[in-house]
């Protein structure tokens, strides 16, 4: 049996043949049959309502009923009926291209329902978007594998796994939705195996990358990094910071639970580096919500740093590290410095530490006081992170640097 998507319109259901229905959307409205085969009950679409009149729909309705109850499968005899009837009527199947498809796959699904919706359309204009105009039903799997196989050795099997997981997701949704009829080109692509990573930052690349995240002229791309740096969280919640979420009182961040990937309000102590910089991004704030807002992108807020990210690792001459590694690295050196794995575990917001979070509220100062010792041992070489933001950032303002 067909599964729909339960937020689908409802089938209105023809009056003289009770098999026929039509289902409308917001751009397109298709016929609809629904037959018994096998004891099983099936739903399939037909075609357009705007290529296929009501009389012809009713006739292969009647036809598949009739196929249906011999135990034939109709599927078949209804695609080359559909065919010969829509050469009749002069109206070809609706060419759906790669880029309409994404169009549709971002405005419905991702920014609504992904966390990572702005890394994912990234994705999608890096790696995609030299398909943009080609049909979706002429897409091949050898072709999409030839692009993983390549973006392999050029962009790491890492992001070659996200492009045909992207890929085939998008497929899929244009699937439920009835807007493509092909299957997917994903289908038998092999991905990459991945090993996972623990790679963290040591002292020395830590020094390095602080040096060149302070020369970043942008405000909230240099202040998002420090703050990725000393609090340890994900990205998209970095990036998605409100001023509601911040208690400067209690040197708290609450993040609520539809921004968590557990699900689960977490709260994030904020050690006096990260104070600091909020009371100072506070005083020029220029968006009442947004703590790093953005004018370009559909959010409001700052969704990518990606090639300031580059720059940075290009300069440093760093291998091998990507920008999550942030998360790792705090991680790392609060173990390092002897916090029990419980705490490293609740500064992360792991969902799988479950004795820990009835606690989550009541007692966050021993996690405080780990991420100040990680904080200060990442940072033993050279003079304490704060005090040379605050030195740095009166330079850039003032055009020294």
């Amino acid at each position: 049996m067909n599964h729909h998507m339960k937020n689908e319109p409802p089938v209105e259901w023809d009056s003289e043949v009770r098999e026929l229905g039509k289902r409308k959307f917001v751009n397109a409205e298709h016929w609809l049959i629904r037959y018994r085969l096998n004891g099983r009950t099936i739903s399939h679409k037909i075609a357009s309502t705007e290529h296929l009149s009501v009389t012809h729909a009713r006739q292969i309705a009647r036809q598949m009923k009739l196929m249906s109850q011999h135990g034939v499968d109709p599927r078949p005899w209804m695609k080359d009926r559909v065919r010969e009837l829509l050469g009749i009527e002069g109206e070809p199947q609706r060419r759906v291209t790669l880029s309409q498809l994404f169009e549709r796959y971002f405005k419905d699904h991702a920014w609504p329902h992904c966390k990572t919706a702005g890394e994912m359309e990234r994705t999608y204009r890096l790696h995609l978007a030299h398909w943009a105009n080609r049909d979706c039903s002429s897409l091949t799997r050898l072709e999409v594998q030839d692009l993983v196989t390549q973006l392999g050795k050029n962009a790491g099997t890492y992001a070659a796994n996200r492009v045909v997981q992207l890929l085939g997701a998008a497929y899929n949704k244009g699937l439920l939705w009835e807007l493509i009829e092909c299957k997917s080109p994903t289908k038998g692509v092999t991905e990459f195996r991945e090993v996972s990573r623990d790679r963290f930052f040591s002292q020395e690349e830590i020094a390095l990358l602080f040096e060149e995240i302070l020369k970043l002229r942008y405000s909230g791309t240099r202040d998002c990094l420090l703050l990725l740096m000393l609090t340890g969280q994900r990205r998209a919640n970095v990036f998605a910071m409100e001023w509601s979420e911040i208690d400067f009182e209690s040197a708290l961040w609450n993040i609520p639970a539809e921004k968590m990937k557990a699900g689960r309000s977490h709260h994030v102590p904020l050690i006096p580096d990260v104070v600091s910089i909020l009371k100072t991004r506070h005083g020029e704030r220029e968006s009442k919500r947004w703590v790093f807002p953005s004018d370009v992108s559909r959010t409001g807020h700052l969704i990518d740093i990606t090639n300031a990210w580059g720059r940075i690792l290009k300069r440093t001459g760093i291998q091998n590290a990507r920008l999550h590694d942030h998360r790792r690295t705090l991680a790392a050196w609060e173990m390092l410095t002897g916090s029990d794995i419980a705490i490293v575990g609740k500064m992360l917001g792991h969902s799988d530490l479950r004795s820990t979070q009835i606690y989550a509220r009541l007692n966050l100062d021993p996690v405080r006081a780990s991420m100040i010792r990680a904080t200060d041992a990442m940072f033993r070489k050279q003079p304490p992170p704060i005090s040379r933001y605050q030195r740095k950032l009166g330079a850039i303002k003032g055009g020294v640097i």
